[in-house]
């Protein structure tokens, strides 16, 4: 099973780099929330909510890094497959001819 200490378990993460990596999610998360709510049309609206589902990813791999716990490895793959079949089902609705317009 893969864990956080399977990383590298001789050189732990410092708690400074963690708490870096959260803030600097944070205020991307901030940002894809003032793009979801601005885009003027469908399509940016759905990269803002993709972002914001990979950027969800990125703080439960952090989170997972931060407890030492596979669990959050193991959603994270889960998450992951969800979150790329949902942007290939929403690519495939805006190719088609009228998809998106609003």
């Amino acid at each position: 099973m893969f864990t956080a200490s399977s990383i590298s378990p001789d050189l732990p993460v410092p708690e400074w780099v963690v708490v870096a990596s959260a803030v600097m999610l944070g205020l991307a998360v901030l940002c894809c929330f003032i793009r979801f709510s601005l885009g003027p049309r469908t399509p940016d609206r759905i990269v803002a909510f993709d972002l914001l589902a990979s950027l969800t990813i990125a703080s439960l791999l952090i989170t997972g890094i931060a407890t030492g716990s596979g669990f959050y490895m193991q959603t994270v793959l889960g998450f992951s497959l969800v979150l790329f079949l949902g942007t290939v089902a929403l690519s495939r609705y805006l190719d088609r001819p009228g998809g998106g317009e609003e």
